[in-house]
């Protein structure tokens, strides 16, 4: 772009905002929506057609900067690119930026330009002092206000509808499904450790920022650790679900949802950063007893030569766990049966019916 003119109307970023929010705020600034505002400057960019705080390009944020007049770095910063390089687990950036989902970001799951998922979590007493979207808001292990000591919303408290970016006639004081303010603390359950979830988030952002952390007497880079510690989660989740409904004394907790920690919902986020906390918390030795108790090895961790060094010392500790024992007899059946199949002589059923009587005994 060669010269444009700027914008009459030019919010200044708050700390910590995401992008999204001051493309809200701006065309609502505007007395726009920000469909039709952006779709007026940015005829030929789709921008809101995908996750825009953590796929946004280059491009449209030089475009951005030349009609906000703000610094192209302040806005790049006010995006989760800045935060990706430390969340993902992935070798390379060409994986990373190729990757449908980013560990620790909650997946926004955008179709025909709206959120069909509860990506993004708010705290209702933030937004009445000062109505933005915090960018910490979308990340998984953020489920607590360490301002306000409340768990975080992810809906709107009367219809559970996800915040919508598009459609907002006034940025976040209500609902744009059914109007409901959205400045209104419900009645969240208590039943979670507030400052236990306040001390892990507080700790794992300051990781985050800082680019570095000191886990266990050792000085871990960011992606190291959030690497790591998204391996334990994994690998303890799915153990945890093949048990069923058995009871671990060492967690005290209940039922932990499944579900990839991207795609849960906030009450369902909290379940997994307690028992997080649970395993990292007296690290390796809360790691190792719950591991003991819940019969988990070292085959769940894969490859553990891919694994962070601090890790890969600690699962080397656990039981090796048994290999699988491949029964060639079964293994001969299915080769027989596949040739049958494969030959397909017009007495093949007479055929793969006799060889499954000879192989289960029967005397032909």
């Amino acid at each position: 772009m060669s010269h444009v003119e700027p914008w009459v109307i030019r919010p200044t970023p708050h700390s910590g905002e995401l992008l999204s929010s001051y493309l809200v705020r701006i065309s609502c600034a505007h007395g726009r929506s920000p469909r039709a505002f952006y779709r007026q400057f940015f005829p030929n960019n789709t921008c809101w057609k995908i996750d825009l705080d953590r796929n946004v390009s280059d491009c449209f944020l030089k475009e951005l900067s030349s009609f906000s007049r703000v610094d192209g770095r302040v806005l790049k910063d006010m995006t989760l690119k800045s935060w990706m390089d430390n969340l993902a687990a992935y070798k390379d950036k060409l994986s990373r930026s190729n990757a449908a989902v980013t560990p620790w970001v909650n997946s926004l799951g955008v179709h025909k330009r709206a959120s069909r998922k509860h990506a993004l979590s708010f705290c209702p007493s933030c937004l009445k002092e000062k109505n933005f979207l915090r960018k910490e808001w979308r990340l998984s292990f953020v489920t607590v206000c360490s301002k306000h000591r409340k768990l975080l919303l992810d809906g709107c408290p009367n219809c559970d509808a996800p915040i919508a970016f598009l459609g907002q006639d006034s940025c976040w004081s209500s609902c744009s499904q059914c109007g409901h303010s959205l400045l209104v603390q419900s009645g969240a359950s208590e039943q979670f450790p507030i400052q236990d979830l306040c001390d892990f988030q507080d700790r794992l952002l300051r990781g985050l920022m800082d680019g570095k952390v000191v886990f266990s007497e050792h000085d871990l880079s960011a992606h190291e650790f959030f690497s790591g510690i998204y391996s334990v989660l994994g690998a303890v989740k799915l153990r945890l679900k093949m048990l069923g409904k058995k009871i671990c004394l060492s967690l005290k907790l209940g039922t932990v949802a499944p579900k990839r920690l991207e795609f849960a919902r906030v009450n369902e986020r909290i379940q997994q950063c307690v028992l997080l906390n649970k395993l990292i918390e007296n690290w390796p030795s809360s790691f190792l007893a719950i591991c003991n108790e819940i019969g988990l090895s070292q085959r769940a961790f894969g490859d553990l030569n891919s694994l962070p060094i601090w890790l890969r010392r600690s699962v080397g500790h656990l039981k090796p766990g048994e290999s699988r024992i491949h029964r060639p007899y079964v293994c001969t059946v299915r080769r027989e049966l596949r040739q049958i199949h494969k030959r397909k002589a017009c007495d093949w059923r007479a055929e793969r019916a006799n060889l499954l009587l000879r192989k289960a005994g029967f005397q032909l």
